[in-house]
């Protein structure tokens, strides 16, 4: 297999082989698959294509907690991804600043934000988030049909991370 390949200002291009045999392998794909943030993940076609059609294998997702109100009723995560308000936003930059819980709670874009302040008791805590929105609920939803999907797959791996901090 040759590709051509050429600098915007070549005339001509450079021949580059690739050797696709055993000997020549530089790199091991552990897997394909995509990131999701949507909803479509939650319905049948999308994962009929994703998990059937593709035979993917890896799937990320945000882990961005999602807290019940009023701990979620506005921007509470920095920075925010819509222009609502407009950057460079009331703290004069895209995220909003704060020192301690109390600070946070200054009027801010028109609302009083509260944060979801932790404590020692972690089954406590978790009355603080909402685990039936929908990133949570189609993150579980593919990372269980993932888990059963596995074998025939020839794995699973299910990447989560934060894409925006909460306070």
């Amino acid at each position: 297999m040759g590709l051509l390949a050429g600098g915007p200002q070549s005339g001509t291009g450079q021949t580059v082989t690739i050797d696709t045999s055993p000997a020549g392998q530089r790199q091991v794909m552990d897997g394909f698959g995509t990131c999701i943030s949507g909803t479509e993940g939650g319905q049948a076609w999308w994962q009929n294509l994703f998990f059937n059609d593709l035979q993917a294998s890896m799937l990320r997702v945000d882990l961005t907690p999602v807290f019940k109100s009023p701990y979620s009723d506005f921007t509470y995560n920095s920075p925010w991804f819509h222009n609502s308000p407009p950057l460079p936003g009331p703290d004069t930059n895209n995220v909003r600043t704060y020192t301690n819980a109390t600070d946070y709670t200054r009027l801010w874009a028109g609302r009083h934000a509260q944060i979801a302040v932790m404590g020692p008791d972690i089954n406590q805590n978790t009355n603080y988030f909402d685990f039936t929105a929908d990133g949570p609920r189609v993150g579980g939803t593919l990372a269980r049909l993932g888990a059963t999907n596995a074998a025939r797959l020839g794995d699973f791996k299910l990447i989560a991370s934060h894409w925006s901090p909460e306070p």
